[in-house]
């Protein structure tokens, strides 16, 4: 073990490779076996993916909060390079972790959820 000294140092040195290091993550999306990295934003065929992708959501979420679900369609299928079976796993897991956090898809703010309000204070 070091001085505070060293091992403070140490520690922003690994804090500057780390938040200087550029990082190609895309490689790793593209092996995913659906993946589709040349797809464009807001091209056609992005919309036709989300509509897919937006039917496989649980209806009731979509009535209960329709803008959280186009949302968080379109996020995951960038996220995941348009891989639909990743995209659908990590909307469905949002929306469950979601439901058990706040006990609804309903929308929260700071302003006007008080429960929001004392998670984000603790």
């Amino acid at each position: 073990h070091g001085t505070i000294a060293e091992d403070s140092n140490n520690i922003s040195k690994m804090t500057s490779v780390l938040t200087t290091a550029k990082v190609d993550w895309s490689m790793h999306d593209d092996e995913v076996a659906g993946a589709h990295p040349h797809i464009e934003l807001g091209s056609v065929q992005e919309a036709e993916l989300a509509a897919e992708l937006k039917k496989r959501v649980p209806p009731e979420a979509v009535r209960e909060n329709e803008e959280l679900v186009d949302f968080m369609v379109l996020a995951c299928l960038r996220f995941r390079r348009y891989d639909m079976a990743t995209a659908e796993e990590r909307v469905l897991n949002y929306l469950r972790w979601r439901r058990d956090t706040f006990g609804d898809l309903a929308p929260h703010t700071l302003n006007t959820d008080p429960r929001l309000r004392e998670r984000v204070q603790q």
